[in-house]
């Protein structure tokens, strides 16, 4: 009889704290909608976060918008060295299918250009290659590479299942595809002039040697191409990036998707989320009111 005294104080105070914590946990997604009797709302109807939905869709968009996806974070991403490498790797090949060493720049040119077009237009021939490079890389289509790696590099950063339920994989190709053209754009208007600063300086000393001779020291010569490249790309994405954010507008699309949500579905999206963290709020209860109950039968 003395044991169940003593007991009973903990055991009424664990399941007092259980029903609580349990009552508080509801009453986050309970009711779903305001209860009115006559012209009067009930208090604490609906629960807090459909009562509050409208600022909760405006606070997950601005931080998911801000931390994922600020002017930095695209930025970092368009300017990663695997984005650059890209890029760069795509035109390298292109560049490989022309060249073959055992020809010389001037045959190879003018089986690019054609021989007469080659003896009309040597004296313009840095505007021509790079004109016929901008060519192959519109044909490669290199916006729709690169963000179709970039789609692939933003799906790893929403891997938390509530961000991947709002911004999932067919909002973030439809932001992307845009950019893509956007490149394309910008190598259709900006590359002939980048790429022709480069080649200018190189054409009278390419045009009579062996290719096989430039590749004496290939790897040096491959690897100022590459860094040639790779700065007009990044010249690229800090030309771009503030329009780059415009146009993901990730916080607008989080706003939009959580405002547009039934409150059921905002509840079942959280507790998909959250479920173990407000369980255990509801056992933590029920362990502070078994210590109350136990320090009240000690007094």
């Amino acid at each position: 009889m003395q044991i169940i005294k003593v007991l009973s104080g903990p055991i009424i105070g664990a399941i007092i704290g259980l029903f609580t914590n349990y009552i508080a946990v509801v009453m986050l997604f309970r009711p779903r909608n305001a209860i009115k009797i006559g012209k009067y709302t009930l208090p604490f109807t609906p629960g807090m976060v459909p009562k509050r939905k409208t600022d909760l869709a405006k606070a997950v968009g601005r931080t998911v918008g801000n931390s994922l996806f600020g002017e930095n974070e695209v930025k970092s991403i368009f300017a990663s060295e695997e984005m650059k490498n890209t890029f760069v790797d795509g035109v390298m090949n292109l560049i490989n299918e022309k060249v073959s060493e055992d020809t010389t720049a001037k045959s190879m040119l003018s089986e690019i250009l054609g021989e007469e077009s080659y003896l009309e237009k040597r004296d313009n021939l840095a505007h021509i290659l790079a004109d016929r490079i901008v060519q192959g890389l519109l044909n490669m289509d290199v916006g729709k590479i690169i963000t179709d790696r970039g789609v692939e590099v933003v799906k790893k950063k929403l891997s938390n299942p509530m961000l991947s339920f709002l911004v999932n994989e067919k909002t973030i190709k439809s932001i992307a595809d845009p950019i893509g053209e956007q490149i394309n754009e910008y190598i259709r208007s900006e590359g002939i002039d980048k790429i022709e600063s480069f080649l200018s300086s190189e054409v009278s000393e390419l045009e009579n040697r062996q290719i096989n001779s430039l590749f004496n020291n290939k790897e040096a010569v491959m690897l100022k191409i590459q860094s040639k490249l790779g700065d007009l790309y990044t010249s690229f994405v800090n030309s771009n990036v503030e329009s780059f954010v415009k146009r993901f507008r990730i916080s607008e699309i989080v706003e939009e998707k959580i405002s547009n949500m039934s409150n059921e579905s905002i509840e079942k999206l959280t507790l998909s989320v959250m479920e173990n963290e407000l369980g255990m709020i509801v056992k933590l209860g029920g362990v502070i009111g078994f210590l109350i109950g136990f320090f009240n039968t000690l007094i």
